[in-house]
């Protein structure tokens, strides 16, 4: 047995499967291809064991790819697992007032009901089931749930009977190794890549505590004072000055290469809703000096909670990856004598 897995785990995980073989894939986020790791590859674009399944099989050739127990959808009594599931009937992590999307059943008669979630897994196995079409056929053998576009609705013991060559046996997988010296280049290329992620966020974290604190002044004399007053509080070219300090910072960051592929990639999360109220700023249509001035002011006043964000979310990214390091040295002998052993 070949066992698969995301590369992104938590560290206890990596010891549960001693004496097996063992792969772990990048999955495609940009923060994986800063390691120069491209000649490994890279596995998954959707989010489900099924999906990286699924294109595992493609890209080892296979003419046809059998996918069972994909229901993705909720049954006609409301539960998400079958009676008697050793995790439950009723998923806990999906609240029971989410938002229930209606799909086409498997078999193409009627509706089911599925959920946000799902719905991500099944459009990853529909766009890379129609990706491979041409090379390998797709099976849906689950007999039930949604309907997953692009595959071949049989039971699955009908399945098994007419695609699966019973008459040879496979043989075993012989996996080709790392070699120390390939593993300590890459290493080498990682550490390097780590310090230099390190050194590019402080430059940043620091560049937007500076842009905050210099905005922060300016809110703070804003908070106090009716609209019309805050109108006349500042200057046309006091404005610009800021405005200016602001689309700096914002080119450091939109130019900054670490910035792009690592720390939004992680932050984005905590910071998406500020990009999107600004951009609901910047769209709107001034029709007057009045309004213009009004609307670089709100410019102003919400880049200074951002880039406050901004720089507390860089500095919690770097802790992490500066406590993770430690306790990598810390565990290295044992890590050590894991591997030796296997």
């Amino acid at each position: 047995v070949i066992f698969v897995r995301a590369s992104l785990e938590h560290k206890s995980v990596f010891a549960t499967l001693e004496g097996c073989e063992d792969i772990l894939v990048l999955r495609p986020y940009k923060y994986n291809t800063l390691f120069g790791l491209d000649p490994y590859g890279i596995l998954c674009s959707g989010t489900s064991v099924a999906n990286m399944a699924h294109e595992l099989s493609a890209f080892m050739n296979y003419k046809t790819c059998i996918i069972i127990g994909q229901d993705l959808a909720y049954g006609k009594d409301g539960n998400t697992h079958s009676k008697g599931h050793i995790l439950g009937e009723k998923d806990s992590s999906i609240a029971e007032n989410e938002e229930k999307i209606e799909a086409p059943a498997y078999g193409g008669e009627g509706i089911v009901y599925t959920n946000r979630t799902w719905q991500l897994f099944r459009n990853g196995l529909i766009q890379t089931i129609d990706a491979t079409k041409n090379r390998m056929l797709t099976i849906n053998a689950t007999e039930g749930g949604a309907r997953i576009e692009g595959t071949k609705e049989l039971p699955f013991k009908e399945a098994i009977e007419l695609y699966v060559d019973k008459s040879t046996y496979k043989t075993s997988l012989k996996l080709p190794k790392t070699s120390k010296k390939e593993a300590k280049k890459y290493y080498t290329i990682a550490s390097d890549q780590i310090a230099t992620i390190l050194k590019e966020g402080e430059i940043l974290q620091k560049k937007f505590e500076e842009a905050f604190l210099t905005l922060a002044k300016t809110c703070k004399k804003l908070e106090n004072l009716p609209e019309k007053k805050q109108l006349k509080a500042f200057s046309d070219k006091k404005i610009i000055t800021l405005l200016n300090i602001i689309s700096n910072t914002r080119g450091s960051m939109e130019e900054n290469l670490y910035f792009k592929k690592f720390y939004w990639e992680l932050i984005q999360s905590i910071v998406v809703h500020y990009e999107l109220e600004l951009a609901v700023i910047k769209s709107t249509k001034a029709l007057s000096q009045e309004e213009n001035k009004r609307k670089a002011l709100k410019w102003i006043y919400n880049h200074s909670h951002y880039f406050y964000t901004l720089a507390g979310a860089i500095d919690g990214v770097i802790f992490t990856i500066q406590k993770s390091r430690q306790e990598s040295l810390e565990e290295l002998p044992k890590r050590l004598e894991f591997l030796l052993k296997r």
